[in-house]
C-alpha cells in the first residue's frame, strides 16, 4: 500500500512511496502529528541517484520489521536534497558539527517543538554490522532518550542548533579582489595538487572544475614561473581525468568521482552539474592551450547530454544512477570475452589492449563479491590530435552493444540552477568550437526554462517534472540562470532578448535576497 509520498513528484520521494515506513513529505502535517503523539521526528535526506540511499532503502526502509519500529517510535519525513537544498544545508551543518563528517543518506532526529536536531547520522545497516550500530538499535536508543532524558535531549538540541547557527551566520570580512588574494588562492591550489596523478587532495577524487576554471582564468595575470606551474597542474589533471575510468569513453560524459587516487574506478552516477562544469572547463582549456583532444572531450560530453539527458523541450535532466539491478556500474563494465564477441578478433584484441583489459580485471562490486570481476575502461595515453577512425568505429560498436543492456535509472526532474550551468556550457562551447547547434541547444533550453520555471509574479521556481514547476528558487538558481542568459546573449553576437531577461532576474534576486547592510 503506498504511503503519503505517492502524491509527490520528486523521483527520490517516489522511490520510497511503496515503503512500509509511514513517510511524510516535509510539511506542517508531519510536525503536527509528532506533537500530537509526543515523539521525535526523523528527517531522512537523500537523492534519487545516491547509491547508499538505495542500499539503506533496500535493507531497512523496505523491511517490514524495521519499518514497524520506525513507525512506532518516530514520525518519519523524507526530503529530496536536490529539491530542498535549504533543508539539506541546515541539517548537514548539524551532522558535520556532531560527527565531523557528513554524507547521504543523512538521517537526523528533531525535537518537533523547535525543529532543532538532537541526533545526526548517515547510513546505518538494519542491525549492527561492520562496526556500525544498526538502525533498530539507534531508534530504540533515541526513543528511550526522548522518554527518559528529555532535558538532556533538549540541551543537546540547543548546543547543535547554536553550532549550526554560528556556522551558517559566519561571514568572512569583504576582501578587495586584487593580486594578493588571487596569488594566495593559486598557491593554496598548487600545494593541494597531486603532482603525479593530478587533482586536488587524495582519494576519493572529485573533478573540482571550479578550481580548474579559476586557475585557467588567472594564469595570464601571474608571473612566468607561477603560470608554468599552473599550466602543469591544470593539464595534468585534465589529462588524467580524460584518460581515466571517471570518463565514460564510449558514451561520453564523466562519472561523479573516483574512489581511488588515480581516476580509475569511479562512483558511476552521472550528475548534470558535473557535465556542465567539466564541458565548460575543457572548452576553455582547448582554447587556451590550443588542444584538439580537450575540444573533442567537451564535444563528447555535450553530445552525451543531448542524447541521454535532454527532454523534448530541450531542458536537461538531473542525473543517471550508479547502479543497475543493485549492482554498481553494471552496464558500464566489460570482460574481454564480451568485447571480442562484439568486435571480432582483430578489433577485439586491439580494444582489449587499448582499454586496459589485458592487464586483468580492475573492478569488483564490494557489495557483491561473488560476482565476477570486470573492467572499467580507461586509456593509457593521449591521442596526438583527433581520435583515430578505428577507435571511433570501435567505440560506436561497443556503445551500441552497451545500449542493449539494462540502463541505469534516470532522474528526470529539471533543476533550474543545473540547467543554467548546462546552458552556459552549451553557449560557450558553441561560440568557441564554432558549433551553431550547441548555441541552438542553449537557446532552446533557455526559452523552455523561462517559460516553465517562472511564477506569475516573475520569480523563479526551482524544480519541475513534466509540465509542473514548484518550490521557490534559491539564490543559486537566479545566479546560474542569469549567468547562462548572459553567456547565451554573447554567443549570439550581442543581438538577443536574453540580456534583458538576465537583468530582470538579477533585479528580482536583489529584491528577494539582498541584505539591508
Amino acid at each position: 500500500m503506498p504511503n503519503r509520498l505517492a502524491a509527490q513528484s520528486s523521483p527520490y520521494l517516489l522511490q520510497h512511496a511503496q515503503n512500509p515506513v509511514d513517510w511524510y513529505p516535509w510539511g506542517e502535517e508531519a510536525f503536527a502529528e509528532a506533537l500530537r503523539r509526543d515523539v521525535p521526528v526523523l528527517v531522512s535526506i537523500g537523492y534519487s541517484t545516491c547509491y547508499w540511499c538505495h542500499v539503506m532503502e533496500r535493507e531497512s526502509f523496505e523491511n517490514a520489521d524495521v519499518a514497524a519500529k520506525l513507525n512506532a517510535a518516530l514520525v518519519c519525513i523524507k526530503v529530496d536534497r536536490e529539491e530542498r537544498p535549504d533543508i539539506d544545508d541546515v541539517y548537514m551543518a548539524a551532522t558535520v558539527a556532531m560527527l565531523g563528517h557528513g554524507g547521504w543518506p543523512m538521517n537526523v532526529c528533531l525535537d518537533p517543538n523547535t525543529r532543532k536536531p538532537f541526533w545526526c547520522g548517515t547510513y546505518f545497516p538494519p542491525t549492527a554490522a561492520r562496526g556500525m550500530p544498526g538502525l533498530v538499535q539507534v531508534v530504540e536508543g533515541i526513543s528511550a532518550a526522548w522518554r527518559n532524558q528529555r532535558e538532556q535531549v533538549a540541551e543537546q538540541a540547543e548546543q547543535l542548533a547554536a553550532a549550526v547557527s554560528e556556522q551558517l551566520s559566519t561571514a568572512a570580512a569583504p576582501v578587495a579582489l586584487d593580486s594578493e588574494p588571487i596569488s594566495d588562492a593559486v598557491s593554496m591550489l598548487l600545494r593541494m595538487t597531486d603532482q603525479q596523478q593530478g587533482g586536488f587532495g587524495k582519494a576519493p577524487k572529485f573533478p573540482q572544475p571550479v578550481f580548474l576554471d579559476f586557475l585557467i582564468d588567472v594564469r595570464g595575470s601571474l608571473d612566468s614561473e607561477s603560470q608554468k606551474a599552473v599550466d602543469v597542474a591544470v593539464k595534468l589533471t585534465l589529462n588524467k581525468m580524460m584518460l581515466g575510468g571517471i570518463r565514460d569513453h564510449l558514451g561520453g560524459g564523466f562519472h561523479r568521482y573516483a574512489v581511488d587516487n588515480i581516476w580509475l574506478v569511479p562512483h558511476f552516477e552521472k550528475m548534470l552539474y558535473d557535465q556542465a562544469q567539466l564541458a565548460a572547463v575543457y572548452v576553455k582549456a582547448a582554447a587556451v592551450y590550443d588542444d584538439v583532444e580537450y575540444a573533442a572531450t567537451a564535444r563528447e560530453v555535450l553530445e552525451y547530454v543531448l542524447r541521454e539527458m535532454t527532454d523534448s523541450r530541450g531542458l536537461f535532466y538531473s542525473a543517471q544512477d550508479a547502479e543497475v539491478d543493485h549492482r554498481e556500474g553494471l552496464n558500464y563494465l566489460w570482460a574481454p570475452a564480451e568485447m571480442m564477441a562484439v568486435l571480432g578478433e582483430d578489433d577485439g584484441l586491439f580494444a582489449v589492449k587499448f582499454y586496459g583489459l589485458d592487464l586483468g580485471a580492475n573492478f569488483r562490486d564490494p557489495h557483491h563479491p561473488s560476482d565476477p570481476a570486470k573492467n572499467v575502461l580507461y586509456r593509457r595515453e593521449r591521442f596526438d590530435g583527433e581520435a583515430p577512425a578505428r577507435v571511433k568505429a570501435i567505440n560506436a560498436k561497443l556503445l551500441a552493444a552497451r545500449n542493449l543492456r539494462k540502463q541505469p535509472h534516470l532522474d528526470d526532474k529539471i533543476v533550474a540552477s543545473w540547467n543554467g550551468l548546462m546552458i552556459s556550457a552549451f553557449a560557450q562551447a558553441g561560440a568557441v568550437l564554432g558549433e551553431p547547434r550547441f548555441i541552438e541547444a542553449a537557446r532552446k533550453a533557455a526559452d523552455g526554462l523561462l517559460g516553465l520555471h517562472r511564477a506569475p509574479d516573475g520569480s523563479l521556481l526551482r524544480v519541475s517534472r513534466g509540465v509542473k514547476a514548484a518550490t521557490a528558487a534559491f539564490l543559486e538558481d537566479y545566479a546560474c540562470i542569469s549567468q547562462a542568459l548572459l553567456e547565451l546573449h554573447h554567443s549570439l553576437g550581442g543581438e538577443s532578448p536574453y540580456m534583458a531577461s538576465a537583468e530582470e532576474l538579477i533585479s528580482t534576486a536583489l529584491r528577494l535576497f539582498a541584505s539591508d547592510g
